[in-house]
């Protein structure tokens, strides 16, 4: 560790890198024991994301400031696997209710009522369900939030020939984040309405809840990082001798890295509880006539 030329970020990002290299071997062995098709899939996705961002963070704080590109990278695989756990989590929410009800109203009910029908016509598939329009929304919020911390990366905020420059960078990345905000908002109430009103009250269901703080931390991390200065991983004046300000590293590390170890380790926790789930479920009466979901 002491090769870094950025010290402090090379040390944490080295021993996440180690955190999610152990992770991704056990969950590439639940994906070899149970197959690909299960919701398990997206945290291995998550996995596989999370391991090549940590490397690329340690690739950068190996090589210095000039292979901001590898911070570019970094950002992007960690914006994305941010995204395959709000993704493994809808699944997940929407599989409990499948095993209660037989299916989910979420990725079923035509939210453009008769217009669903004659979008089909012209193999137009976005937009017809609520799930669909979630995925959406959350996808869009990682593209500009990508492009905003990529247009960020290697701008001098110092130098007034780059203020536009810096300008439509951040308001790029605020138009993310609320994207991703929208999309935490419907991830909560599909959740506690599952819970509370349509009685999905399993285990499984008490682990999707007790990641949630999880998830609202990071989405608050993602403002600050934009507004507070001192906290912005793409502020190439943040990265003098020693690899960072206490404040950058302290501040990704715990509100958006380790926020991601704990959201992971909630949704492996109902992963692995869905069979429990299902014993339990099948003793309360059905509502609807229920179909055979894989798990």
């Amino acid at each position: 560790m002491t090769s870094f030329k950025l010290k402090s970020t090379g040390i944490a990002a080295s021993v996440f890198l180690a955190v999610y290299a152990i992770y991704f071997g056990f969950a590439t062995w639940v994906v070899w024991k149970k197959g690909f098709r299960t919701m398990f899939t997206a945290l291995w996705v998550f996995a596989i994301l999370r391991v090549a961002g940590q490397a690329c963070g340690v690739a950068y704080a190996s090589l210095g400031l000039s292979h901001y590109q590898l911070l570019i990278a970094y950002m992007v695989l960690g914006a994305q696997g941010f995204l395959a756990l709000i993704y493994a989590s809808l699944r997940a929410v929407m599989h409990e209710q499948r095993l209660k009800y037989g299916k989910s109203w979420f990725d079923t009910y035509p939210i453009l009522g008769r217009l669903g029908p004659v979008l089909k016509r012209f193999h137009i598939y976005f937009f017809q369900t609520c799930f669909s329009v979630t995925h959406c929304i959350l996808a869009a919020g990682s593209i500009v939030f990508i492009v905003g911390g990529a247009e960020m990366a290697g701008i001098d905020v110092t130098n007034p020939s780059t203020y536009s420059d810096y300008r439509t960078s951040r308001n790029l990345r605020i138009a993310g984040a609320l994207l991703y905000l929208v999309g935490m908002i419907i991830l909560v109430a599909l959740a506690i309405r599952a819970y509370t009103h349509e009685k999905v009250k399993t285990l499984s269901m008490k682990y999707i809840l007790l990641a949630v703080p999880f998830f609202l931390i990071h989405i608050v991390y993602n403002f600050l990082a934009i507004f507070v200065s001192r906290m912005d991983l793409f502020r190439i004046s943040n990265y003098g001798f020693g690899g960072g300000n206490s404040s950058l590293v302290v501040s990704e590390s715990i509100m958006s890295t380790a926020m991601d170890v704990f959201i992971c380790v909630f949704l492996t926790a109902a992963f692995l509880n869905t069979v429990h789930d299902a014993k339990h479920l099948q003793s309360q009466p059905y509502e609807t006539t229920s179909e055979k979901t894989s798990v």
